[in-house]
């Protein structure tokens, strides 16, 4: 037979470690959110990259390989 202080201390123990899992919870839930929060700053950086300075990276590229050759200078330095 149980007594009145081991139910008290069983619920005691049992709210604690609801306590202590709800804490546990929170804490993942919030890590995640964190996580989560850098990937997407990650991602939206890469995809910026990508599709607004990656065009004109290759068009100032082209425009630069453009005036090399039609001004002649292919980056050999002949002297004769």
């Amino acid at each position: 037979m149980h007594t009145h202080a081991e139910e008290n201390g069983n619920k005691g123990s049992m709210i604690g470690q609801l306590l202590k899992w709800l804490v546990i919870g929170l804490l993942a839930v919030l890590a995640l959110k964190i996580v989560f929060g850098l990937v997407g700053t990650v991602i939206g950086l890469a995809l910026f990259v990508v599709f607004k300075l990656g065009p004109l990276v290759l068009l100032a590229w082209l425009g630069w390989k453009a005036w090399q050759y039609f001004t002649g200078s292919n980056g050999s330095d002949e002297v004769d």
